[in-house]
């Protein structure tokens, strides 16, 4: 029995964002090393707080503002600007990372061009597949992007660790900046699109997406089972918040190299890339339920081991972390689709669309309280406090009834 990875028509349509998002993670060299970094300016980790916060409110903002840009003039315009503006934008990094003020103008217009990306490339994408009568293939698209977006990811950390052993952390801001400039000019402007112009009218747009917000919250907060589901969702929003800013200064204050962040960070990917399929065959096995309790149960007795990690035993710390990621990707399959099931097909859009902004609030929140008790505490301690997000996620996973 012959089997095929891509079905037919698939490589002639989609190649180009295939091969972009795949080579995307090659370049993708800074981010094992960003939070000390910043840190090496002389910025604290309550100021880096603050950087990421106001770029995660910004996107939240912006999303419509930019959506016209993708409606009026086109889905590649769009996409194919907010990925080299956010390409190009990281090269002057180095330059203006003296000055804390120069730097969060910097953070807000990269929030600004990856808002010109979110909701434009699947867009582009579904309309150009629409229009060939192959929308059977979105699911392909959706299923495989992931994919290769990751095994690129994999492979990006590992060259900025063997990079940096030999350069500064400043050479790598030019290698992504001119690197992912140049994969999205060679390889997106291939991408070909079918769109066409519709008169666009930006207050009727804006009222639209009040109304739909108003829709979202609406169910949110009047279906009991949903709200279960959201408690925990938030949980993992706050959780993610901390570690993202913490992680790497708790190894680094482990004594781990600075080199041998891009290979944590390489390493994490491997595991996390098995950690879906593990949690559909323990849901099989075990149910839902079962997974989504015990994921949260790990995450938290792990963050508790933190506080026993010492010098010089940076592995411990970095086994704990890639553990605690494990844990959280072994239930994500599943409760995704559990939230699926909960929601009315007609207002399945609205309703993530409002929880999404939800998560975002609550994700600036807790990462500039994070950054505050982290700046007099520890990035340690901050890590420990983390896991008391999932005291909430377990009790809403014990009120939830198990699927018939």
């Amino acid at each position: 029995m012959k089997f095929n990875f891509f079905h037919k028509q698939e490589l002639k349509l989609l190649w180009p964002f295939y091969v972009f998002t795949f080579m995307s993670g090659f370049v993708m060299v800074v981010m094992p090393f960003l939070v000390i970094y910043y840190q090496g300016r002389g910025f604290s980790l309550f100021e880096i707080s603050i950087l990421w916060s106001v770029m995660a409110l910004v996107r939240l903002i912006s999303e419509v503002p930019t959506g016209v840009i993708a409606d009026v003039f086109g889905r590649k315009v769009s996409a194919v600007s907010g990925f080299f503006l956010t390409s190009f934008l990281w090269i002057f990094v180095p330059f203006v990372s003296y000055s804390y003020w120069a730097l969060l103008i910097l953070m807000v217009l990269l929030a600004i061009s990856q808002t010109l990306i979110t909701g434009a490339l699947d867009a582009w994408v579904y309309d150009w597949l629409k229009h060939n009568k192959q929308k059977k293939l979105i699911s392909n698209y959706y299923t495989k992007r992931p994919a290769l977006a990751l095994s690129g990811f994999i492979i990006g950390p590992f060259i900025g660790g063997l990079l940096v052993t030999f350069v500064k952390i400043d050479w790598l801001f030019f290698i992504e900046g001119i690197g992912g400039s140049l994969l999205c000019l060679i390889l997106l402007l291939f991408a070909k699109e079918h769109f066409k112009r519709k008169k666009y009218n930006t207050k009727q747009k804006f009222h639209q997406m009040v109304q739909t917000t108003k829709k979202g919250f609406s169910f949110i907060f009047s279906e009991n089972k949903f709200k279960l589901m959201l408690v925990a969702s938030v949980s993992f929003a706050g959780w993610i918040a901390v570690n993202e800013l913490a992680s790497q200064p708790f190894l680094k204050d482990l004594g781990m190299p600075i080199s041998y962040l891009g290979f944590f960070f390489s390493i994490l990917g491997i595991f996390t890339a098995f950690a879906p399929f593990l949690g559909n065959l323990l849901a099989k096995k075990i149910g839902e339920k079962s997974v989504f309790i015990l994921s949260a149960l790990g995450i938290f007795l792990l963050s508790l081991l933190v506080i026993f990690t010492k010098q010089p035993y940076y592995s411990v710390g970095a086994t704990l972390l890639i553990l605690m990621w494990i844990a959280f990707f072994v239930q994500q399959p599943a409760f995704r689709t559990h939230i699926q099931h909960l929601l009315p097909s007609k207002t399945r859009a609205t309703i993530l669309s409002a929880e999404s902004m939800l998560e975002s609030v609550v994700y600036a929140a807790i990462m500039v309280s994070s950054g505050f008790i982290m700046t007099i505490f520890s990035p340690k301690v901050g890590l420990v406090i983390a896991g008391l997000f999932m005291i909430p996620a377990i009790l809403s996973f014990t009120f939830i009834k198990e699927k018939k």
